[in-house]
């Protein structure tokens, strides 16, 4: 498939189409770019401009650039440009429609390669701008088919010299198998297909070169789960993505580490909301111990008291009746709750469920600056979580829905993976502080391997086990524990499958 014949399909569909096709162009080239301990790391810079095109290109519409802070936009396209050494801005796109334009492969040098990968993730940016905010229909398609050319010609010349021109047709058996899953299965297939044909990596060379430095690295965890990913046809987790796209200039400015620290956060919030288990998982150092308790809860919650909070909350926020116009945004949202507290008020699962729907909403518009980041707004997001908080730690049937959920996900786990989450589980053990804890680990041990891991005691001891699992590899400092004593394979391991069990 020739550059040309890529411009003329693309041209004309869906937007995300091209950001789809740029960002696999670019990602085939990522592990070229080495991962450095430096706070300027061509790999990371080149990551966090495919990171916002990514989520351009897996949102249902152009919403998530119109969103997204013009600081974050700014702080990505500056770090692609420096990275790669160009002098167009991805955030002005027309720059590069220019008749006969075409990206150079820089001169040799010693980080030449770096340089050819945050040029393509450059690019990537730009397309996924451009696509976004539909600036020139022939924009988007015109700057992917010159990624395919700039990507053929880097991939003859990885070597010190030519490769083999056998070689040649490789990335135009990537480009066709691309678009013919679009054509055939659609976008959202695209992106649950292997990034290489055949699942093979021809880029191995350099992505096993590359690996010791990531897997050696706590702060590139999230990078090498991410990557690997996007290898195997399965992204990571939408919600996710587009809040670590997110992360602030300031934080990307302090190093890696600091990034690092942001992704915790971010992925430890998404599994608290994600599991309606009501503890609290704490490290405590000085005893190097991992401390499981109960969230606090008012005395006997009653579902009454709930449904009275969830009531008195949305009065709160519209006293008068009417919302004020600098919270004109959440009506949608509190015509939700209305409408769930008029018609499942008597179904704790579905309230649970909305409640934290409207909760993540909120949560989005005070991001995206759709709401002010006032006592009002503020008391209303805090009664909502509170809310949530009291029907995970009064209402068992929550816990169960999701249960069943979990103990089918294990099941169909590989013989391997099993036996992974089980070293992971047995290294978790002797650091619980309570002794009834860890009898609980044990016994959920057991139930993994029950005769019938779907009965109601199986299938919450599972789900309770996950979610505690991940809860506590999740955190920071018990990571960091586990990586000064040798660990760090158990770690790696367990995060990625506990995900995969509590459907995060």
């Amino acid at each position: 498939m020739t550059p040309a014949e890529l411009k003329d399909w693309l041209e004309g569909r869906d937007p995300r189409v091209a950001i789809t096709i740029a960002f696999r162009i670019a990602a085939r080239f990522w592990p070229m770019a080495r991962w450095s301990g430096r706070v300027v790391n061509p790999s990371a810079a080149s990551a966090r401009a495919l990171l916002i095109a990514e989520r351009v290109a897996r949102a249902p519409d152009g919403s998530a650039i119109r969103g997204m802070d013009d600081n974050v936009l700014r702080g990505a396209a500056k770090a692609a440009m420096e990275m790669g050494g160009s002098d167009v801005d991805p955030l002005e796109p027309h720059a590069l429609l220019l008749e006969g334009w075409s990206p150079a492969l820089p001169g040799p040098g010693p980080d030449r390669e770096a340089r050819c990968v945050s040029t393509l993730a450059s690019l990537t940016m730009a397309v996924a701008v451009s696509g976004a905010r539909r600036s020139g229909s022939n924009a988007a398609p015109v700057m992917v088919a010159a990624m395919a050319q700039y990507s053929s010609d880097l991939f003859l010349h990885l070597e010190e010299g030519p490769v083999s021109a056998a070689k040649t047709p490789t990335i135009d058996a990537a480009l066709r198998a691309d678009r013919d899953c679009v054509a055939n299965s659609g976008l959202e297939a695209l992106w649950r297909r292997q990034l290489w044909p055949s699942g093979r990596n021809r880029l191995y060379k350099q992505w096993r070169s590359t690996w010791p430095a990531i897997r050696g690295s706590s702060d590139a965890d999230f990078f090498r789960r991410w990557y690997q990913g996007i290898l195997k046809g399965d992204p990571v987790n939408l919600e996710v993505l587009a809040e670590i796209a997110s992360i602030p200039p300031a934080d990307w400015d302090q190093g890696t580490a600091r990034v690092a620290e942001r992704i915790a956060e971010i992925e430890l919030h998404h599994i608290r909301n994600s599991t309606p288990l009501a503890e609290i998982v704490q490290w405590i150092p000085e005893a190097e111990r991992i401390r499981i308790a109960p969230v606090p809860m008012d005395d006997a919650p009653t579902w009454n008291m709930i449904l009275n909070k969830l009531r008195d909350a949305l009065h709160d926020i519209r006293p008068d009746g009417r919302l004020r116009n600098a919270h004109a945004a959440l009506h949608d949202t509190l015509q939700m709750l209305e409408r769930t507290l008029d018609r499942y008020c008597d179904s704790p699962q579905r309230m649970h469920d909305d409640i934290a729907t409207a909760l993540h909403e909120a949560r989005r518009l005070l991001k995206a600056g759709e709401i002010p980041d006032d006592m009002n707004v503020q008391r209303f997001m805090r009664a909502l979580d509170e809310n949530a908080l009291d029907i995970q730690g009064s209402m068992p049937g929550v816990l169960e829905a999701v249960s069943r959920r979990a103990s089918l996900r294990y099941r169909r786990l590989p013989d391997d993976d099993r036996s992974t989450l089980a070293g992971a589980t047995n290294a978790v053990v002797p650091l619980l502080e309570e002794e009834r804890h860890r009898e609980d680990m044990k016994e959920s041990l057991v139930a993994l391997d029950a005769q019938d891991p779907n009965s109601p005691e199986n299938s919450a001891s599972i789900y309770r086990w996950a979610s505690r699992l991940s809860r506590i590899y999740q955190d920071p400092k018990v990571r960091g524990f586990f990586v000064q004593v040798g660990e760090r394979i158990t770690v790696g391991g367990a995060v990625e499958l506990l995900r995969r069990v509590l459907g995060l």
